[in-house]
C-alpha cells in the first residue's frame, strides 16, 4: 500500500513508485497489487481506518500533477530567462504568481483611479407600542424612499436629513410577514489540521497550546467518567 500525501503531488509519487515497482519487474506476481491508501492525520484511529479502504491510484490527479509540471516548465522555466533578458531587475515568472501579480496590479490601478462619493445609509431603532426599554428595541433598515429602493449612491445629505427627520418618533406598522424554511448542514467534525487553524485564529492559540488544551480536557473527561465509576460502586456498598 502507498500512503504519500493526499494531494495530486502525492498521487504522482505514489504512481511514480508504482510505475518504478513495474519497471524494476516486482510486481510479477499475480497476488501483489500496488493499492493506494490516504489519510489527512497521523493517528491510530485514521491509520486503521485509511488501511480498510484503499482504492487505486487516481489517474486523475496523476494528469493533474502532471499539467501542472508542464505548465511550470512552459510559463516558468521558458518565460523567466525572456524576462530576464527584456526587463533587467526584474524577477521571474510563474504559472501561479504571474497571474496573482496582474490581479494585484489590476487593483492596484483601481486603487488609483479611484474617486471618492459620498453616500449615506440609514437605520433607525423602533420598539412595539407600550414596551419601551432598550431590551425590546430592534433594528430597521429603509429599502424604499420616495418610491424608489434605495441603492448605495440614492441618497444625498439633503434627502438622508429628510428620511431621517420623518422616521424620528414616527408610528409603524407591520404590513406583511414573510415565513421560510433554511436548511443548514453542520460543519464537518474537526480534524487536527482545522482545529489547530480555527484556534489560532479565533483564539490567538499556537498549536502546541491547542494540542495542550485537548490532552487536558481528555485527561479530565477520562477522569470525570472514573469519578462517577467510583460513585456508582460506593453506592452499591453504602
Amino acid at each position: 500500500m502507498l500512503a504519500s500525501d493526499p494531494d495530486r503531488e502525492g498521487e504522482a509519487i505514489a504512481w511514480h513508485v508504482s510505475e518504478l515497482m513495474k519497471a524494476e519487474g516486482l510486481l510479477k506476481s499475480k497476488k501483489l497489487k500496488v493499492s493506494r491508501v490516504t489519510f489527512n492525520e497521523i493517528t491510530r484511529t485514521s491509520v486503521l481506518q485509511a488501511m480498510q479502504l484503499p482504492r487505486d491510484i487516481s489517474l486523475t490527479l496523476v494528469n493533474a500533477y502532471l499539467a501542472r509540471r508542464a505548465l511550470d516548465h512552459l510559463i516558468g522555466f521558458a518565460l523567466s530567462p525572456v524576462l530576464w533578458r527584456k526587463l533587467p531587475g526584474s524577477r521571474s515568472a510563474g504559472r501561479v504568481q504571474s497571474a496573482a501579480l496582474r490581479l494585484v496590479c489590476e487593483r492596484e490601478n483601481e486603487i488609483e483611479e479611484f474617486t471618492s462619493h459620498e453616500y449615506w445609509t440609514m437605520e433607525a431603532f423602533a420598539c412595539c407600542e407600550g414596551q419601551m426599554g432598550l431590551s425590546n428595541l430592534f433594528r430597521i433598515r429603509p429599502t424604499y424612499y420616495d418610491g424608489k429602493k434605495i441603492e448605495q449612491f440614492s441618497l444625498s445629505s439633503d434627502s438622508a436629513k429628510l428620511l431621517s427627520d420623518q422616521l424620528m418618533g414616527a408610528k409603524l406598522k407591520v404590513s406583511n410577514v414573510k415565513k421560510s424554511i433554511r436548511r443548514r448542514n453542520p460543519l464537518p467534525p474537526y480534524m487536527t489540521s482545522t482545529l489547530q487553524q480555527d484556534a489560532q485564529t479565533k483564539l490567538g492559540f499556537g498549536a502546541v497550546r491547542t494540542m495542550t488544551v485537548c490532552v487536558l480536557f481528555h485527561l479530565s473527561q477520562i477522569l470525570e467518567h472514573l469519578l462517577t465509576v467510583l460513585s456508582d460502586i460506593l453506592h452499591q456498598f453504602i
